[in-house]
């Protein structure tokens, strides 16, 4: 039975989730277990399996709305985003190109979906997933009409975030804490970490989380 309503406990009791994100009104938690998508009421419900697909699943983000989860897709012919209706269990491929899609954030208004996106080649022909980010790109997505727009080589930054009331992205490079406008201008250095990396913190390369998709 490969039911996408199947739960958790109709298989073994599994031991480890990730990517686990509440919803905007924090009655539901949506996450990943052995690289599938699942969807629960929290904090008690019964995980729910949203997709029948047979490749990794990762790193989902809500919609404002609650409504609808994007997510990214991996597989040995690359990945994608996509989204998928709650309600109708309806599932869109959002991204045209096959490439290694990582760091989704949705900004505050909710029309623009933030990303880190690596070729499948090049993610390939690394030795490990620490690959040189050089050739990644940080990009956006229209979610009104699916559009990519490329707002710099990514050089480092990741992690995409935003604030209420300001129209930046703010991203995380090198240890710093910095913010672009959406065409890559105007980067501002807001804060500097400095110190040692202690035992058993994310394992990092160049100053960034190293992809979870190929787990």
């Amino acid at each position: 039975d490969r039911s996408p309503s199947r739960g958790l406990g109709d298989v073994y009791k599994r031991q480890q989730i990730r990517d686990a994100v509440p919803s905007p009104d924090g009655k539901k938690l949506a996450f990943t277990v052995l690289n599938k998508l699942y969807v629960m009421d929290y904090p008690n419900g019964t995980p729910k399996k949203l997709t029948n697909n047979n490749f990794t699943e990762a790193q989902p983000i809500w919609n404002a709305n609650g409504k609808t989860i994007y997510f990214a897709t991996w597989s040995e012919k690359g990945g994608s985003i996509r989204s998928i209706d709650l309600a109708s269990g309806k599932e869109i491929i959002l991204t045209k190109e096959n490439a290694l899609y990582q760091g989704l954030a949705i900004n505050a208004a909710g029309d623009r979906l933030v990303f880190n996106r690596t070729t499948v080649q090049k993610f390939k022909d690394s030795k490990d997933p620490t690959y040189n980010d050089d050739e990644d790109e940080l990009c956006w997505l229209d979610l009104n009409n699916t559009s990519i727009h490329i707002i710099d080589k990514a050089d480092g930054r990741s992690n995409a975030h935003f604030v209420n009331g300001e129209d930046r992205i703010y991203l995380n490079k090198y240890g710093k804490l910095t913010s672009i406008q959406w065409d890559g201008g105007d980067e501002k250095e807001i804060v500097k970490i400095t110190g040692i990396t202690t035992f058993g913190s994310i394992a990092q390369q160049k100053g960034k989380r190293v992809a979870d998709v190929l787990d």
